[in-house]
């Protein structure tokens, strides 16, 4: 675990599913990051290493099934961020007011497209 730990800095969540465009209602595939996890250094405790979410999707159900994106949590980065500016990362994005998406999330295949917040919790 602890080579894990010191060769990764973060785990990236990228899901893909089936949906339809808001514009013209064709079927569309749909390709989005969920999740972004900082690993950190091994805990004594459990011998895993620490890790601290970035980035992660809603938490209220009701909105995830129609926006089942990340979104950045803060900085709650464990360190100075002296990994992420040699590896050329701005951790200024990773702030709620520089991650918001370009648009609406396209319709769930699956939602009903006249009362999307009707669709089934999936």
């Amino acid at each position: 675990m602890r080579q894990i730990a010191t060769a990764l800095d973060l785990v990236v969540f990228i899901d893909r599913e089936a949906g339809v465009d808001r514009t013209t209602g064709e079927p569309t595939e749909i390709r989005y990051v969920t999740e972004i996890l900082e690993v950190g250094p091994v805990s004594s405790d459990s011998g895993l290493p620490t890790v601290t979410e970035i980035f992660k999707p809603l938490e209220d159900l009701n909105r995830r099934a129609q926006d089942p994106r990340g979104y950045p949590v803060g900085a709650g980065l464990a360190d100075d961020g002296l990994w992420a500016r040699r590896a050329g990362l701005d951790l200024a994005w990773l702030q709620p007011e520089h991650g918001a998406w370009d648009g609406p999330f396209p319709l769930r295949s699956w939602l009903d497209p006249v009362n999307p917040d009707e669709g089934d919790l999936r």
